[in-house]
């Protein structure tokens, strides 16, 4: 959901005074209904169809989708035979680091979270994260103390909470929508959590909409830029 809340984020901040429709067929990305969908989340973004929202709400593409803009960056630098920024060599300690889109910053309450999907960008670099994974910086602390402010929380979309592991949790009976909880249980009707302060809470399966495992959380070092191409550069920065 966090690239739909950011393309959201642009779409109403944008003065391009199109309707969806007449929208998404001047810019190719289909009809109404298709626009429609993308911008509340419904319908993951493809790569033709971020191209469109970023050339019409005059953006740039890493605005919309830092997990897209990789994919450019890893296709136009292996055409180069450039290295690719996400499979670096660690010699000695074994497997890939890979680069993690940072979609946004995170303020951690006791009770809630609340995201913000401005940042500086960039990536963390980490291993062992599926291909959905991303990271969030830390604002605030929240009761935790292996959590701090400026580290960067890495969690993954569709992965599976083993218990104790703290959850990015979405789900309507929460105080704003999140909160960052620490996985117990699941049944077949409810999940069993764990607020920061360390109260138990029962959520009703049909309640929870989104469960994200936080499957690190790492130090500032780990933070480098975004990648710069003539391709991301050319293509996706707003048109004169």
């Amino acid at each position: 959901m966090a690239e739909a809340t950011r393309l959201r984020a642009l779409w109403e901040k944008s003065n391009h005074g199109l309707s969806q429709q007449v929208f998404g067929e001047k810019y190719g990305i289909g009809n109404q209904s298709a626009v429609g969908q993308f911008l509340r989340g419904q319908t993951p973004l493809s790569m033709k169809a971020a191209v469109g929202f970023a050339r019409g709400l005059q953006c740039n593409l890493t605005d919309i989708s830092p997990r897209l803009a990789l994919e450019i960056v890893e296709g136009s630098r292996l055409l180069t035979g450039e290295p690719v920024p996400h499979s670096l060599d660690i010699g000695g300690r074994g497997g890939n680091v890979v680069g993690i889109p940072v979609e946004g910053e995170v303020w951690i309450n006791d009770h809630s979270v609340s995201i913000d999907s401005v940042s500086d960008g960039g990536y963390v670099v980490g291993s062992g994260v599926h291909e959905d994974g991303y990271a969030l910086k830390v604002r605030g602390d929240g009761g935790s103390p292996a959590i701090k402010a400026g580290q960067f929380l890495v969690l993954e979309r569709y992965g599976n909470p083993a218990f104790s592991d703290y959850c990015l949790v979405e789900a309507n009976s929460l105080q704003t929508g999140q909160a960052l909880l620490e996985f117990l249980a699941k049944r077949d009707d409810s999940y069993s959590f764990q607020t920061l302060e360390g109260d138990r809470l029962t959520l009703a399966s049909q309640d929870v909409s989104e469960i994200h495992p936080v499957v690190a959380v790492v130090s500032p070092t780990r933070w480098r830029a975004p990648p710069k191409t003539g391709l991301l550069e050319e293509e996706f920065l707003p048109k004169q």
